[in-house]
């Protein structure tokens, strides 16, 4: 927790983004208005938007992912069902993005 963090020495205080840049600038002896803050965001990839609505939608219908990461074998079974799942699009790959897919079931 926060609170162990400064009873071990690991920071000096507890507070919020701003607090934490203020104190980095008067560490750097700069004045306001010499600094400021710039944040980069990573685009996701469709594989990893893929993913995050997947889980988004799991999580809707009533399944916590946050068990899984205490788990190898959920998490290898959930990695099983997301391969099945992308596998699929994987082969879509036409330039031109005309697709067709039967729904049908063949035994």
């Amino acid at each position: 927790t926060g609170s162990d963090a400064i009873d071990n020495g690991l920071i000096d205080e507890i507070g919020d983004m701003n607090a934490a840049i203020t104190a980095a600038a008067e560490l750097a002896e700069l004045e306001e208005g010499e600094y400021g803050k710039k944040y980069f965001e990573k685009e996701l990839s469709p594989g990893e938007r893929l993913i995050l609505d997947l889980l988004g939608g799991a999580k809707w219908l009533g399944f916590s992912p946050d068990g899984l990461a205490r788990k190898n074998s959920s998490i290898k079974q959930l990695a099983d069902i997301l391969e099945d799942a992308i596998t699929p699009l994987l082969r879509m790959n036409d330039p031109k993005g005309v697709y067709s897919h039967c729904f049908c079931v063949f035994e």
